[in-house]
Parts: structure tokens; C-alpha cells; sequence
């Protein structure tokens, strides 16, 4: 093992030819005069500058008196950097590491022990006050801050920032910290994203009012984004704007970006809007719910709901508001016009424990564009046809003495000459009107016996049987026991 002593200093050093037996300070050479810059030990220059060379490095350590500085592998530990495109010359204070060419780590932390909770550590230590008189740190105190900088030709331009920011009051045992994520394209890193203390993530330039919130219970917020328009897009595989939200109209669109719709001239906003483009069979919209098996009372349910009044609080509808309006749109070639539309309305007036309704269908005649009423249910559960009321022609049956008749309409054509006693009731409610046109020359028995529940005979007129010829008719209306007649036409 070589000899190690100490040496006066004197004289500066500024390159290896420098590093003489006048400023060595520390020999670990076996030999008189050093062979090399690694056998020369240490060195210490009039400025209390020292320098620690290897073989390789002619800095290999250097602690800068004038500066206050530590390196490793760098004399020079000033550098120019730009910020806001004005250049500053900067000094790192404290501790420097360079690393040139080689691909190695510039700082390992190593750690040996047996222990499950032992490990490298790097403590940041941050208070107010003095070292000697510390005081508490404060909400929006940095404690520790990674600065990521890159060379541009010119200068180091800042390009990320990590940053462990107090967010909240610290009380004792208590130190809220948030970690915040800082990114650039052009001038000065800014927010992009923050942890805060109580485990929330928030994604957007000001945490106060990000993009994206996710919160610790799994739930996520959306917010306006801060920039030009706030508008916010996620995106599917095969849909750029799957879901949109449009922040300049206050409207949501799925599948597609247009939060609007003109009718007849004047344009709509639509709060919501589902899209789809192209033949593709899909479903727009599907309400689904799984419910047990005992809950049969337990469909999805679509619900228009409506109150009056303008401020925080709800006040009661009148007579006559529309609580929901469901309108088929179609494009004319130049915007879309109205087809039908189904109104749910209030009937009458309302109180509580009392909501009267009515549900009116409209339909737009050919040439025009504005549903008129076609039908009306109203409170009372009556039904008021405004057009024409068209029953249809049902399926023809052949005479018997048990008529069943589909339900495919409520006029019948009965064909051939055996006698007929009854009408099954099965899929007909008491207050149903049939027509029966006969083919053929017929008899009606009045009141004849009911074989079981299902066959129900006729009351006639005058309380005789009806003896029809072709192309006579006879009209009933059944009373949920009987078929009662109400009129006959007799050629």
C-alpha cells in the first residue's frame, strides 16, 4: 500500500499541467514525483479550491471555493439558460454530476439489509425560519422541486418540472402535500397534472379547475378545458368524437361533434345527442336494466321531467304544461322539419298528491311541415279521435256454431250457411264493436245457452234469432258475458 501525507498549498490550478508537489495536498503515490494524474492524490489550489483527479478524469471531485460548489467530472458548473427567451448564466449551488459518453447511471443508491422495510432514502427537509430556529412551513410552500432541462444550440431550456407543493394547513403530525407535473412546448413549464393530499388526481393547467378530476372513489369529473374553445373529446376506435362535449354551446353529443339541430328555419341547441353515421345495424339508444326475477315492477324507465320556476327552487305545473314531447325530425333538403310528435301534458289543475294527465299524438299532413292533433287520451281515460276512425277489414270465417274471430281487425266476412250461436270471447274486452257481413243466407240464434266461459251467445233485437241474408249485416257489442246487438242491415 503507498504512503499517504499532507503538503502546504500554493499556487492555483486551472489544468493538469497544474497539478504539482506545490499545491498537492494529499500524495497516495509509492514514488517521489507522481507517474500519473491518478497516482497524485489530491490538490488544493491559493482560492481553497480542491480537486481529486483520476487516471481518466482531471476532476474527477472538485469543490469550488468561489462558488460554494461540489462536483463530480466538471470543473465548470455554470451554464447558460433560457427561460421566457431570455438567457441567464446559472450556477448550480451544492452538487453537480456530468456524464459524457458512457452509458452508466449518473447516481446509484445502494442499500443492503435484511430488513423488508429498509431501503436507499433521499430526504428533502424544508421549513421556514433558520436551520437553528425552524418555523412551520405554510399552504403553497414548495418543499422540493426535479427541474428536467435540455440544450437548445443555445442554451438549457426547462422543459419539466416535479414539484412537491404544501396544499392545505400543516397541523401536527399533519403535512399536506400535493405532487404536481409541469410540461411545455414553448416558454414556461406549466401545471398539467396534480396528486393532491387526499388522494385525488386532477389532469388540467389550474387544479382548481382541471380537465379531469378522478376521485379515490373511482368516480371521475369532467371539467371545461382551459383553452380556446373548453371543449372536451373522448375517442373510440372507430369514432373521433365519441363522446363531445361542446363548452361554447353547453351541450353533449355521442358519435358525433354538431350539439345542434335547425328546425324550420331556427337553430337548437341539443343538450344531449346521440349519433350515428353510415348502414351499420345499431341500436341509438337502449335503456337496459337487470333486475331478480321477483321484481317485475322494475323495467328502465325513461321519464320527461318538468317544474316550473327559475331559481333553485321547483314550483308546481299548471294545466296545460307539456312535461314531455318526443318529435320524429326529418331532413327536407334544406334543414329538418317535424313528422309526428307525442305530447305528455298536464289535463287539469294540479296539487299535492294530484297530476292529471293527457297524452296527445300529432302528425303533419302531405305539404306541410307542423303536426296538427290526431288523437287525444285524456285524464278521464277517453279516447278523442280528431280525423277519420278506420277499423280494419279482419281475416273472413267460416260459418259454425262457435265463431272465432281474429284479432286482426273488427269486420268480418262470414261465409257458408251453418247456423251460428256464439262468439268466443277469448282476446276481446267487454265495450269491443264487431261487424259480421254474411256471404250466404244464415241464421243468428238469440240467447242460446252458454256451452263454457269461452262461448258467448247473442242478444238480438226483439228476442228472436236473426235470419240473414247474403250480404246482410249485423253489428254487436260485447259486454263481457254477451254479444249485444246494436244494429242490422238487411238487404
Amino acid at each position: 500500500m503507498g504512503k499517504a501525507g499532507f503538503q502546504n498549498s500554493k499556487g492555483n490550478i486551472s489544468s493538469a499541467s497544474s497539478f504539482t508537489d506545490d499545491n498537492r495536498i494529499l500524495r497516495t503515490d509509492t514514488a517521489s514525483s507522481p507517474t500519473s494524474i491518478q497516482q497524485s492524490g489530491a490538490f488544493l489550489g491559493d482560492d481553497g479550491t480542491v480537486i481529486f483527479p483520476t487516471a481518466n478524469f482531471t476532476h474527477m471531485f472538485f469543490i469550488d471555493a468561489t462558488l460554494d460548489s461540489v462536483s463530480i467530472n466538471q470543473e465548470n458548473i455554470q451554464y447558460s439558460r433560457s427561460e421566457s427567451g431570455t438567457p441567464t448564466t446559472q450556477t448550480a449551488k451544492f452538487f453537480v454530476m456530468r456524464e459524457d459518453a458512457n452509458n452508466r447511471p449518473g447516481f446509484i443508491g445502494a442499500h443492503s439489509g435484511d430488513g423488508a422495510s429498509r431501503a436507499f432514502t433521499m430526504t428533502y427537509l424544508r421549513s421556514r425560519g433558520t436551520w437553528d430556529s425552524p418555523t412551520a412551513v405554510a399552504d403553497g410552500d414548495t418543499i422540493g422541486e426535479y427541474f428536467f432541462e435540455a440544450y437548445d444550440g443555445a442554451n438549457y431550456i426547462r422543459g419539466g418540472v416535479l414539484n412537491s407543493i404544501v396544499q392545505g394547513t400543516p397541523s401536527s403530525n399533519a403535512m399536506p402535500l400535493a405532487f404536481v407535473f409541469e410540461t411545455t412546448d414553448v416558454n414556461i413549464p406549466l401545471e398539467r397534472a396534480r396528486y393532491h393530499p387526499d388522494g385525488t388526481y386532477t389532469y388540467g393547467q389550474v387544479y382548481t379547475n382541471p380537465i379531469i378530476q378522478f376521485n379515490t372513489d373511482g368516480s371521475a369529473i369532467f371539467n371545461q378545458r382551459n383553452d380556446s374553445t373548453g371543449d372536451l373529446q373522448a375517442r373510440s376506435a372507430n369514432v373521433d368524437n365519441m363522446l363531445f362535449i361542446d363548452a361554447s354551446e353547453d351541450c353533449v353529443a355521442i358519435g358525433g361533434s354538431t350539439a345542434t339541430t335547425t328546425i324550420a328555419g331556427t337553430t337548437y341547441k341539443d343538450r344531449l345527442s346521440v349519433q350515428l353515421t353510415g348502414n351499420t345495424d345499431r341500436n341509438s339508444l337502449v335503456l337496459y336494466r337487470r333486475s331478480s326475477t321477483g321484481s317485475p315492477q322494475r323495467p328502465p324507465r325513461l321519464y320527461g321531467k318538468r317544474a316550473r320556476g327559475a331559481g333553485a327552487s321547483d314550483v308546481q305545473v299548471q294545466d296545460n304544461d307539456c312535461l314531455l314531447d318526443i318529435t320524429g325530425l326529418g331532413f327536407d333538403g334544406t334543414d329538418y322539419g317535424k313528422a309526428a310528435t307525442i305530447l305528455f301534458e298536464v289535463d287539469a289543475d294540479t296539487g299535492a298528491g294530484d297530476m292529471p294527465g293527457r297524452i296527445t299524438f300529432l302528425t303533419s299532413a302531405d305539404g306541410s311541415e307542423t303536426p296538427a292533433e290526431a288523437l287525444r287520451i285524456d285524464s278521464l281515460q277517453s279516447t278523442i279521435a280528431s280525423g277519420r276512425v278506420q277499423e280494419a277489414k279482419g281475416t273472413d270465417v267460416a260459418s259454425g256454431s262457435l265463431l272465432t274471430l281474429d284479432t286482426d281487425g273488427n269486420f268480418f266476412d262470414v261465409t257458408g250457411t251453418t247456423t251460428i250461436d256464439y262468439i268466443a270471447g277469448t282476446d276481446w274486452q267487454a265495450g269491443s264493436i264487431v261487424t259480421l257481413s254474411f256471404d250466404d243466407a244464415v241464421t243468428v240464434k238469440h240467447n242460446t245457452s252458454a256451452l263454457n266461459g269461452t262461448t258467448k251467445p247473442f242478444l238480438l233485437a226483439g228476442s228472436v234469432d236473426f235470419s240473414a241474408t247474403a250480404d246482410d249485416n249485423l253489428t254487436v257489442r260485447y259486454d263481457g258475458t254477451k254479444w249485444r246487438e246494436i244494429a242490422r242491415t238487411v238487404i
